[in-house]
């Protein structure tokens, strides 16, 4: 497949995003009340980059329509696809549970163990491995879909996935804590909203779709007034999803004090959000100048993987070394320098564990 510059400036942007997220995710330690002014700063930063994730599926659906040919094997697609996923799972995942077994207070419970290396859940980041592990899975049959339906049937069917990830987003609280009520220990923990439903594939089914329905689009583009008018609507949307979680945060007086289904109207809401910005991002890429700001966005991009697989261990480490500095969460420095040590320090990681040759495929090299 032919480079695609401006893939790689979204997976730059794309990158940027995660760690922005899980930066300003500090916030989680600052509680509801009273209410910080860098609380509600955090939570507007946070809200916006969740774009993150929805943007590498969109680039996955992209990328893999371009490349897709049906008449190969079935076979022979998941075995690319999973064979480039495989073995930085299981590196990862060994090496996250290898550092949790040296925070204080550890305990090796069998169960526990499995269950984390099965669910993608010895790390926080690894959950996406899940997820687009089931996206290659249904990939197949959504894109044999998608060729056999006229462009009407095609935006018919970008409407019904969105749909129906809306549609999940607004069932599955309550149906997941009414049958927890009743279910053994193992599965409600199994369908515990950040074990179960951030790795179901219908979260991100739209986004997926979206990103074969503009790969079949090569001269996709939006008007001056058309992205005018979706960025001023965006911000008000991302003003809309940001006071949903403040007001939530206020309520219940901490992050982890607020119920599954307490933040249903803010992912609902979300997903017209995170939509609308793909397709601003995908018109920044796609039809913006070259410059030093692409430049650096392709650059990034490149790394991207491996980014994501080693900044969780970099900013785990600099948060540990901050707090022991008495720097905290609820001084603005935390964030910056988070910031600045998460993503200068992956990308020096990732350069040098990309000099060793038997260890680039670690990393997606």
């Amino acid at each position: 497949m032919t480079y695609l510059h401006h893939i790689g400036r979204l997976r730059g942007w794309a990158i940027l995003g995660v760690i922005i997220i899980h930066v300003t995710a500090g916030f989680t330690y600052l509680g509801g009340v009273p209410l910080l002014f860098l609380t509600v700063i955090n939570i507007g930063i946070d809200v916006v980059a969740h774009y993150a994730v929805p943007l590498f599926v969109f680039i996955s659906g992209y990328t893999l329509c371009r490349q897709y040919d049906p008449a190969r094997p079935l076979a022979d697609f998941y075995r690319r696809r999973f064979s480039r996923i495989g073995l930085p799972y299981l590196i990862f995942s060994l090496l996250y549970y290898g550092l949790s077994m040296l925070e204080p207070g550890y305990r090796f419970e069998g169960q526990a163990t499995f269950l984390a290396f099965a669910t993608a859940n010895t790390a926080y980041h690894l959950w996406y491995f899940m997820l687009i592990a089931q996206l290659y899975l249904i990939f197949p049959v959504l894109m044999g879909w998608f060729r056999k339906v006229s462009a009407r049937g095609q935006m018919i069917m970008l409407g019904v996935a969105a749909g129906v990830q809306i549609l999940w987003e607004l069932v599955y609280p309550s149906a997941a804590t009414s049958l927890a009520l009743h279910a053994p220990s193992l599965l409600t923990w199994l369908l515990n909203g950040t074990v179960f439903n951030m790795r179901c594939a219908l979260t991100h089914a739209g986004y997926l779709v979206l990103g074969i329905w503009i790969a079949d689009r090569t001269h996709f583009s939006l008007r001056p007034p058309v992205w005018r008018g979706l960025l001023l609507a965006l911000c008000l949307l991302a003003a809309l999803v940001a006071r949903i979680w403040v007001m939530q945060l206020v309520q219940y007086g901490g992050w982890q004090a607020i119920p599954m289904g307490g933040l249903t109207a803010a992912t609902v809401t979300g997903v017209f959000l995170y939509m609308g910005l793909l397709l601003l991002l995908y018109q920044h890429a796609r039809h913006s100048a070259p410059g030093w700001g692409n430049t650096a966005l392709e650059w990034l991009g490149e790394r991207s993987f491996g980014i994501y697989l080693v900044h969780v261990a970099i900013l785990s480490g600099a948060n540990a070394l901050m707090f022991r500095l008495g720097i905290g969460a609820d001084q603005p420095v935390f964030y910056l320098l988070g910031l600045g040590t998460t993503l200068g320090g992956s990308v020096l990681l990732v350069e040098l564990i990309n000099r060793i040759p038997w260890l680039r495929p670690v990393i997606g090299g």
